[in-house]
């Protein structure tokens, strides 16, 4: 079961939380820096843990509130409350409202990154 969702409002991705819960990192320039790698159902390299916000990407607004109701519905799948079917369907739809929200180039960097999900570029690593 999910321990962990992250969210943040401020204009650079968080990595304090995400460091202390050990999570791998990859960098991305478009999406502002060092970010936690993440999956499709915005869940990092801990099972547990989902990045919404600013922590899965610097964006405008109205993609802040789409990645979390995509890190949302991937913490109801997990917890069985909402079927893998229904859930995939929430989340092609909110993955099509987020490409017409964001930048094209900010939502090529975050498929980008999303595809980069299994090589992180820092695990295990101090940053300072």
């Amino acid at each position: 079961k999910p321990d962990i969702v992250l969210i943040d409002g401020g204009q650079s991705p968080i990595l304090d939380i995400v460091y202390q819960l050990d999570c791998a990192l990859r960098y991305q320039a478009e999406l502002g820096g060092w970010l936690p790698v993440y999956n499709h159902q915005l869940q990092t390299s801990k099972d547990h843990v989902y990045v919404t916000g600013n922590a899965a990407g610097v964006s405008n607004h109205s993609a802040l509130i789409l990645t979390g109701m995509l890190a949302a519905a991937s913490v109801c799948e997990a917890l069985q409350s909402l079927p893998p079917e229904e859930t995939e369907v929430v989340r092609n739809s909110l993955y099509s409202k987020l490409e017409n929200e964001e930048e094209s180039d900010t939502f090529s960097a975050r498929k980008e990154h999303i595809k980069q999900f299994s090589t992180p570029q820092l695990k295990d690593q101090f940053i300072s």
